[in-house]
C-alpha cells in the first residue's frame, strides 16, 4: 500500500471516529425556486410630508448579487431597472411603478468529497442525496422579470423637517423568463426536495422608515419583513433539515439611504428563506422637489 493510500485511509478513519464521537450529520437539501427569491423587494426614495409638490416621478437602477439555494451553494447577479411614481396627501404616501430584472444564475455544484465541514454547533453537512445526478446540471442561467410593485405608509412629520414613515404596507408581483424557468420546468421532482415552476413570484409584507433632512437632501434607514404569495411556497410539508424547522419562505431586509437634491444613492441588505443578496443603487427624481426656502430656514434655523 502507498503512502498517499495510508495517510488517506488514516485520515478517514480519523474523521470517521470524530464524526461519530461528536458531530451530528446533517444532509443538505436542495431548492430550485424563484431567482426573485431574496431581491425582490427594492428601495423606493418618496417625497417628504412637508414636499409641496405632492406628485414626484422616479427612475431608478441597482446593481445586486448574493447566494440562493441551501448553504448558499448557488450564486445569483443581476441589474434592476425601475420607474415609478409617489404620491403624498396629509400623513399619507404611496407609490406605485414597473420593473424590470435582468441577471445570472449559476447553479452551483454540490460538494460530494464528504470532508469535514461542520459548524459551532456540531453539525457536518453532507450532500444532497442525488447530488451525483445534478452535478451534470451545474451551468450558468439567464434569468429576466418584468414586475409590478407598490405601496403605502402611514406618515409622523418631525419638527425639524423630517419624518417617521412608522407603517407601510408593500407588495411586489414578479412574472418571470428566462433559462432557469426553463432548467426548473425540465428539473425532475425526485431529484430534488423542491422546485418550484411558476413563473409568477409575489411578496406582501410591513416596513418602518426613519427619515432625517439635511439642507440639501435627506439620509435614512428603513426596515421591511414579509412573507411569499401564493400555493406554491406555502403549506409545502417540508421539512428543512439546515433550520430545524418546517420549510417556510419569508424575506426581511434594511437600507441605508442618503439623497442630495435629486439623486439618491442606497445600500440595501436583503435576508430570506435560504436566499440573501446586497444592493446598490442610485434614484433620480425626474420632478424636482418645491419646498419653500421660507419653511426650509425654520427646518435649520440655529
Amino acid at each position: 500500500m502507498g503512502k498517499m493510500n495510508r495517510r488517506r485511509l488514516i485520515s478517514c478513519l480519523f474523521a470517521s471516529i470524530v464524526l461519530s464521537g461528536c458531530f451530528t450529520p446533517i444532509r443538505e437539501q436542495a431548492f430550485y425556486v424563484s431567482p426573485l427569491n431574496g431581491n425582490a423587494e427594492d428601495y423606493h426614495t418618496l417625497p417628504l410630508a412637508n414636499d409641496s409638490a405632492r406628485t414626484a416621478f422616479y427612475a431608478r437602477s441597482a446593481f445586486y448579487w448574493g447566494g440562493a439555494n441551501d448553504r448558499h451553494n448557488d450564486h445569483l447577479d443581476g441589474w434592476s431597472f425601475s420607474g415609478y411614481a409617489a404620491h403624498h396627501v396629509n400623513r399619507l404616501q404611496w407609490y406605485y411603478g414597473l420593473d424590470l430584472s435582468l441577471g445570472t444564475y449559476v447553479v452551483g455544484k454540490w460538494d460530494t468529497s464528504y470532508t469535514l465541514l461542520g459548524d459551532l454547533s456540531g453539525r457536518y453537512w453532507l450532500p444532497p442525496a442525488q447530488a451525483s445526478k445534478l452535478e451534470p446540471l451545474s451551468r450558468y442561467q439567464f434569468y429576466g422579470s418584468t414586475s409590478f410593485s407598490g405601496g403605502i405608509n402611514g406618515v409622523l412629520p418631525f419638527q425639524r423637517g423630517g419624518e417617521w414613515r412608522f407603517l407601510g404596507l408593500e407588495t411586489s408581483l414578479h412574472r418571470e423568463f428566462g433559462d432557469y424557468l426553463a432548467f426548473r420546468h425540465q428539473l425532475p421532482d425526485s431529484l430534488v426536495a423542491l422546485v418550484v415552476k411558476s413563473r409568477f413570484f409575489g411578496t406582501l409584507g410591513l416596513s418602518t422608515e426613519i427619515i432625517g433632512r439635511t439642507p440639501n437632501g435627506e439620509w435614512g434607514f428603513r426596515f421591511a419583513t414579509g412573507g411569499i404569495v401564493g400555493s406554491s411556497y406555502n403549506h409545502l410539508h417540508i421539512y428543512d433539515s439546515v433550520e430545524n424547522r418546517p420549510l417556510a419562505y419569508g424575506y426581511a431586509d434594511f437600507s441605508f439611504h442618503v439623497t442630495y437634491r435629486q439623486f439618491t444613492g442606497y445600500f440595501q441588505i436583503d435576508g430570506a428563506t435560504h436566499a440573501s443578496t446586497g444592493r446598490l443603487g442610485v434614484v433620480y427624481r425626474i420632478t424636482r422637489p418645491r419646498l419653500p426656502q421660507k419653511r426650509l430656514k425654520q427646518y435649520f434655523k440655529p
